[in-house]
């Protein structure tokens, strides 16, 4: 009898052997004459969402299917009246540039962050009269 345990290396994972047998580590009792039996491995995928806050705040892309260890760009573009913050994973900063770089090993979900743009305003009267509506005012409106 002989023991064959499958380590798969980093970026991969054990898919089974030649003769469709799943078992890992597997214990085989080699036939008269011996046997090959071949264990099989597949690169690991990860899937990259990525998603934009506000959703109003500006458009994104990077979302897809990587293979584990291939390079990811996240692009975060602001609409009109925003600016581009930051890229968060589980509400962590994980990077400040609208072009994020990164190389695939794991499912994940980025958020790409704006914030609108405001406009501080002042107001002021010269002799003879009154100036209302100053303050923060949202671009736009």
């Amino acid at each position: 009898m002989c023991r064959f345990p499958q380590a798969p290396n980093s970026g991969w994972i054990f898919t089974g052997w030649s003769d469709g047998n799943t078992q890992n580590p597997r214990t085989i009792t080699v036939p008269s004459g011996g046997a090959t039996y071949t264990a099989n491995f597949s690169q690991q995928t990860a899937v990259i969402t990525v998603q934009a806050s506000p959703s109003s705040g500006g458009t994104v892309s990077g979302s897809g299917s990587y293979t584990s260890g291939s390079a990811v760009t996240a692009t975060g573009t602001p609409n009109s009246c925003y600016s581009f913050v930051n890229w968060t994973q589980n509400g962590a900063v994980v990077s400040t540039s609208a072009g994020y770089s990164f190389t695939a090993s794991a499912s994940e979900t980025l958020v790409a962050n704006f914030n609108q743009i405001n406009y501080a305003i002042t107001t002021g009267a010269s002799i003879g009269g009154t100036a209302s509506g100053g303050g923060s005012k949202a671009c736009g409106r």
